[in-house]
């Protein structure tokens, strides 16, 4: 029925909110022949706390990626939800540590199992050191990143945008 949306900022946090019509709200829409301003006026009502400054999008005014989800920002001056590029440069890192960290630790369990062959045991010492230089790598081009968009490439480029925060 509608591709609007409430956009807020939770009181003492940084994390936009997106607020869209549940399914039920869009069946008593329907029923009661709510204009779409009358089902958005009625969530501002019921839904969004009334400490808040919310306002009316619509999907077209979101991030096309949920990439950096957790760095929407609703403080720009423009009538879309921007992404900051600290937040989403942290979120980026954060990424590479996770799956590095999850890469070497793998390995160490490996090294460690009594079932490993002296041949790969002899290995693995270097495929951790692969491991760390490769997120070093990918830390000093996420340093180096001027936008967002070149952000998610590096994500893309290294199987990162798929690690799960």
């Amino acid at each position: 029925m509608t591709n609007r949306r409430i956009v807020w900022t939770k009181p003492g946090r940084s994390t936009v909110t997106i607020t869209s019509p549940s399914a039920s709200r869009l069946r008593e829409a329907a029923e009661k022949g709510w204009t779409d301003d009358e089902l958005m006026n009625v969530i501002m009502q019921q839904d969004i706390p009334p400490t808040v400054e919310p306002r009316h999008i619509t999907t077209d005014d979101l991030p096309a990626s949920r990439t950096f989800r957790d760095a929407w920002d609703d403080s720009n001056p423009e009538p879309f939800v921007g992404i900051n590029l600290k937040r989403a440069r942290d979120i980026a890192h954060f990424k590479n540590t996770q799956n590095s960290n999850n890469v070497i630790r793998t390995l160490t369990i490996e090294e460690n199992d009594v079932g490993t062959s002296p041949a790969r045991r002899a290995a693995i010492p270097q495929e951790k050191a692969d491991a760390q230089a490769s997120h070093d790598n990918i830390a000093v081009n996420l340093n180096a990143a001027a936008d967002v968009a070149t952000l998610e490439q590096i994500l893309i480029d290294n199987a990162l945008d798929r690690v799960v925060i």
